[in-house]
């Protein structure tokens, strides 16, 4: 029916309105539709069927068929609803025939179980002279011809639509969907009637068909046609795509709008937006290696570790084009030693190129200390990754301590020797008192000690060890004295480098003092030096007193002046070691007569030795002696002999 109305112009109706149902109505009748005028024929007249309020066209004969002539000869199209009736006029299912007639011929066509909406119409290019109505008779009962609104109209001139279109044409369309580098962006046109045409046939028919756009463009392959006075579009709507790059991409799409054989152009500016792509993260070290720190120097000292994180092969902008590392934590035994994860907070966008750092620090140990970094990576919408290192803190260097035997501090007396000139032996062990760590000049620890001086010498020896080693090289610290006759003290000073850090460590060395043989004298200690009879005025022999040094070092013999008249010189004698001897003269000058008596008293290095000698002369006046014969002096050399035996004593030490 709608294709009918839209092939017609000046449409006119005859609803029969008024049409008798309670009489037959002699055929023939004049009628009308709207403007146009017709005739109406039934061999056996027509009566009315339907309702007061709707009367139909019914024949009063079942059989008879309805003719509809007298048509105008402008009218080109002629149509109603055609169906059958029962004895009452009241609608029944039934078949009917309609035939319409123009100067072509005779077109036929039956509804097969007509219902009052059957709608037939039929349209020529030349006048409808005739139009045939006759109901199609069941096999029993009847069914009466019925028409209801028949429809006249003239030639309608064919007028293709015009579409309207969403985007406009001449407009930019830019793709929706996609994100990611080589996703699909779409688009689509809808294709409306924007001024509707008229009449059937090519000439009434617009159809828009697009030429496919090329490269990173797709689709648009559908078509949108409507026909004359259609109030939609049939086919579409225009539908495309593109993949997403790198970068934008923009392209024309033209499509041809034929209407009726008319081309017009209609384009549009296809826009396909640059991929939104988050940054792809490298790490160094990669993720899963291992963070080695560096900088630790003695134990307690920091280290730094850093993991650099470069993005690369981002696009766009936004939050589908960030990558980021964040929500970093430590775990692991030694992990409270770490420090810097919850800091990291690292954001790359787009095309970014600049490398970021995860900075992190560690207190060293006397061990190597491990943790574990986990942290999220996060490329735009996707769920996030993580990412984990192993951190190694070195061990921190740490020198030893050394332990002394006998301890720093303390006084170490010399061992062996004896004699005056003898050697006295020191010996100080060194071993590990506190264990080090690490390796090299850090963890190294060494003692060397300053060169005693004097009866002191040695201590030339160093001893070292390194981190944690548990014994000690080189050594141990010796030395030596020589023993004088006096014991000596003197401080030692030794240096513990322990990794650069200098401690002093000192001892007081004891050098006792020797054992010292007694000096001997040609007179012995207690002894009586005789001298013979004096003359006033006159000299007599002197007497020599040699003392002996037997010991290893020199010793000082230093004699008292005596009593005149006797005289002693000299008084200070200075014997070398080992065997050194030296005298003491002594005269005697009398300027009287008389008996004289005195003592010669003498030390030996300050009192460690004493000598007294007694000292008797006679002086008389110049007067002859009586020449002793040899009985007499061989009595004289027994009694001095025996005084002498006498004389002999041991020395006395104070």
């Amino acid at each position: 029916q709608a294709a009918f109305s839209a092939a017609i112009s000046s449409p006119g109706t005859d609803t029969y309105a008024g049409f008798s149902l309670s009489s037959t109505t002699t055929s023939p009748i004049n009628r009308t539709a709207g403007t146009y005028t017709y005739t109406a024929a039934a061999p056996g007249d027509f009566f009315g069927a339907g309702t007061v309020a709707n009367p139909w066209l019914s024949t009063n004969t079942a059989t008879d068929t309805v003719t509809i002539n007298a048509i105008p000869a402008t009218v080109r199209g002629i149509g109603g609803n055609f169906f059958t009736s029962n004895i009452s006029g009241a609608y029944v299912s039934g078949d009917i025939t309609i035939a319409a007639t123009d100067a072509g011929g005779t077109t036929t066509q039956t509804i097969v179980a007509s219902t009052t909406s059957s709608f037939l119409g039929f349209v020529s290019n030349g006048s409808i002279t005739s139009l045939t109505i006759t109901a199609v008779q069941p096999a029993a009962d009847f069914r009466w011809p019925t028409v209801e609104d028949l429809t006249m109209g003239l030639v309608v001139a064919n007028a293709p639509p015009q579409f309207a279109y969403a985007p406009v044409a001449g407009s930019t369309i830019a793709a929706t969907g996609g994100g990611a580098l080589g996703s699909t962006g779409n688009f689509s046109i809808a294709a409306t009637i924007g001024t509707a045409g008229s009449g059937t046939g090519a000439a009434a028919t617009t159809t828009t068909t697009c030429t496919a756009p090329t490269g990173a463009f797709a689709g648009f392959a559908q078509s949108v046609s409507a026909i004359g006075s259609a109030a939609t579009t049939t086919g579409g709507p225009l539908t495309g795509t593109c993949t997403l790059g790198a970068a934008a991409a923009t392209q024309t799409l033209t499509c041809s709008e034929n209407r009726g054989g008319t081309s017009v152009a209609q384009t549009w500016t296809l826009s396909c937006p640059q991929a939104t792509e988050p940054p792809t993260l490298t790490y160094a070290p990669n993720a899963g290696g291992t963070v080695n720190f560096t900088g630790v120097t003695t134990v307690g000292s920091t280290g730094s570790g850093s993991i650099s994180v470069t993005p690369s092969a981002g696009l766009n902008s936004g939050a589908g084009a960030t990558s980021t590392v964040n929500n970093c934590a430590l775990s692991g035994a030694d992990a409270a030693n770490f420090s810097g994860a919850g800091a990291v907070s690292l954001s790359f966008v787009g095309a970014t190129t600049t490398a970021q750092n995860i900075a992190l620090s560690c207190a060293s140990g006397a061990a190597v200390r491990n943790a574990t970094l986990t942290c999220d990576e996060t490329r735009g919408a996707t769920a996030a990754v993580q990412r984990t290192w192993s951190l190694v803190c070195p061990v921190g260097t740490a020198a030893p301590q050394f332990a002394y035997a006998p301890a720093a501090g303390s006084t170490i007396v010399a061992t062996g020797g004896g004699a005056v000139g003898s050697t006295g032996n020191f010996s100080i062990a060194a071993t590990i008192g506190t264990a080090g760590t690490g390796a090299g000049a850090a963890s190294t620890t060494t003692t060397t000690c300053t060169a005693p001086t004097g009866a002191f010498a040695g201590f030339v020896q160093s001893v070292s060890a390194v981190g944690n080693a548990a014994t000690t090289t080189g050594g141990p610290l010796t030395g030596t004295c020589t023993l004088g006759a006096a014991a000596a003290t003197q401080t030692l000073t030794c240096n513990e480098n322990r990794g650069g850090t200098s401690v002093a460590q000192t001892w007081t060395l004891s050098c006792p003092a020797g054992n010292l043989l007694p000096v001997t004298s040609s007179v012995p200690d207690g002894g009586a030096v005789l001298f013979p009879s004096v003359v006033v005025g006159s000299a007599v022999p002197a007497s020599t007193i040699s003392f002996t040094n037997p010991n290893a070092v020199a010793a000082v013999v230093t004699c008292t002046a005596p009593a005149a008249p006797f005289v002693a010189s000299p008084l200070v004698l200075n014997l070398a070691a080992n065997g050194g001897s030296q005298s003491v003269t002594v005269n005697v000058y009398a300027s009287a007569p008389g008996s004289f008596a005195s003592t010669l008293s003498c030390t030996v290095d300050g009192g460690q030795q004493s000598f007294s000698f007694a000292l008797s002369a006679d002086a008389s006046s110049a007067t002859p002696v009586p020449v002793a014969n040899s009985v007499g002096y061989a009595a004289l050399l027994v009694s001095l002999l025996f005084a002498g035996l006498l004389g002999v004593a041991t020395v006395r030490r104070r």
